[in-house]
């Protein structure tokens, strides 16, 4: 974060700045996820990417 934002303390950032970088972080995340069609994930990790990608309204 501090790479990319040029500084970083958790409560007070830029979130705008990260924007351009949410497909990154989706396809990411899609890559990280080895079983998508089971209804959970089967070892530790989210699937808020499914979110994300809901949010943005896009196909990645």
């Amino acid at each position: 974060m501090k790479t990319l934002l040029g500084h970083y303390h958790e409560s007070n950032y830029d979130a705008f700045a990260l924007l351009p970088t949410i497909g990154l972080a989706i396809d990411r995340a899609k890559l990280l996820d080895k079983n998508p069609a089971d209804r959970w994930p089967q070892s530790v990790g989210t699937r808020v990417y499914l979110l994300a990608k809901s949010i943005m309204n896009k196909e990645w």
